[in-house]
């Protein structure tokens, strides 16, 4: 998914591995991130966020956009300098749209880059499903990180230091899980321009939101009309089922298949089920253990950072 982070030590470590099979975004881009592997090993388009069956259940039938209490939701983090401008642009629209709305509009908004204000799990669907439209933009990176030499500071100060010129020379992008909820969850997007892998369209399954939020009056005229907001809606989740290889199940019974088929030409002999579901059902105690050791010490550090934003304030 991040493979032009650090592209160069992952192409590296693939190849010394003699991986047979890689699935990843960005197919313009494979012969950029991946020189030695895309010679020697196989590789496939895949996507950041795949259609579980538990998902198209859940969102059969998603809230109505009339009982909807969020007229626009976002959530978002800082990404480091190594994401380039693309990554900056991620929780800079934040604020831009926050700024350009309090001029012109006083819509219900729930929108935040701040890490303790993040929605975990099932509360971030119950999240999507409350809001009418949520902010999203390209998911991706417009710079390379080959060896991780980019990484910590402000983007604009680090490029004009290190990287004068590198920016949006590669454009690492892709349909993000984002996109893939909010179309699930008939959640109209306003989203900045990109390609998001071919697969929506601005005006068709989202409303075009300029990245400098420029365009905010034509935005709120179309968010303003629900039979158009519904339009949108629904060509967007039409598009998104329609996709097969975005259904989990699909590429599931892909990689098994292969697996399968490697197996039987290197004469790998069969695993042990019993052992398979024995590995399965501790590794299922073992991740429930450590999210409920963790949680309560995320809680703890929140409290602490509250208070202590509170005393500098």
């Amino acid at each position: 998914q991040d493979d032009y982070d650090c592209s160069a030590i992952l192409d590296d470590w693939l190849n010394d591995w003699a991986v047979d099979r890689i699935y990843t975004v960005c197919p313009d881009k494979w012969h950029i991130l991946y020189p030695k592997c895309i010679g020697n090993r196989e590789i496939l388009l895949g996507y950041t966020g795949y259609v579980s069956e538990e998902w198209l259940e859940s969102w059969k039938k998603p809230k109505l956009r009339n009982a909807r209490t969020l007229d626009v939701s976002y959530r978002t983090s800082k990404l480091p300098a190594n994401f380039g401008s693309l990554g900056a642009l991620k929780y800079r629209i934040a604020g831009r749209f926050l700024k350009a709305l309090g001029k012109v509009s006083r819509l219900k908004t729930d929108i935040s880059i701040r890490f303790e204000d993040m929605i975990p799990g099932k509360q971030w669907h119950d999240f999507m499903n409350d809001s009418k439209c949520c902010l999203t933009t390209p998911s991706g990176s417009s710079l390379l990180d080959p060896h991780n030499n980019i990484r910590k500071g402000e983007f604009e100060e680090i490029e004009a230091h290190c990287f004068p010129g590198l920016d949006k020379q590669h454009v690492f992008s892709a349909i993000s899980p984002r996109n893939i909820e909010a179309a699930l969850a008939e959640t109209v997007q306003l989203a900045t321009p990109g390609n998001y892998s071919d697969l929506m369209e601005p005006d068709t399954d989202y409303v075009r939101l300029e990245e400098d939020c420029s365009n905010i009056k034509d935005v709120l005229k179309t968010i303003g009309d629900s039979k158009k907001c519904e339009a949108i809606a629904d060509c967007c989740k039409e598009k998104i089922l329609a996709q097969p290889r975005l259904r989990r199940a699909n590429i599931v019974g892909e990689i098994v298949e292969f697996g399968a088929k490697i197996a039987s030409e290197r004469g790998i002999p069969e695993p042990d089920q019993r052992k398979v579901d024995k590995a399965l059902k501790k590794y299922q105690q073992d991740k429930n253990s450590n999210f409920q050791r963790i949680s309560p010490v995320k809680k703890i550090r929140y409290f602490f950072r509250k208070i202590l934003k509170r005393k500098k304030s």
